[in-house]
């Protein structure tokens, strides 16, 4: 039996490269929630959040699976500025790479209706 204690976070990471780009958010203002859980009390699916202090926007992540990620980036009156469903390592890549939303080049555009609550994508 391995205790937390004996766990190395490098053979995690060899073993699911993908976990990469989790601990890329570590550092930023991401929120993780609590998750969903099934009848054994294991975790569904993870949300996170990274709300952008004084303005309406909130960039958020759904996490089913390494293949199954959904981002998005919402307004407070329900318009979807950015979606990107695909893996794991593009969507933490694309909200990362995605300028605030104050840089010119950030998207303004409204591309559809954003989920009712951004925590439950």
């Amino acid at each position: 039996m391995i205790t937390t204690d004996a766990l190395d976070l490098s053979l995690g990471l060899r073993r699911w490269p993908a976990l990469h780009s989790l601990l890329r958010m570590r550092d930023t203002d991401w929120r993780w929630l609590q998750p969903p859980l099934d009848d054994d009390g294991n975790p569904v699916e993870l949300h996170g959040l990274h709300p952008w202090l004084g303005l309406p926007v909130v960039d958020a992540i759904r996490i089913r699976m390494d293949t199954d990620v959904l981002g998005v980036r919402v307004t407070s009156e329900g318009d979807l500025l950015w979606r990107q469903d695909c893996d794991l390592t593009t969507v933490v890549d694309g909200l990362l790479e995605l300028p605030p939303p104050w840089d010119p080049r950030a998207p303004r555009l409204v591309i559809g209706s954003a989920p009712k609550d951004p925590a439950r994508l």
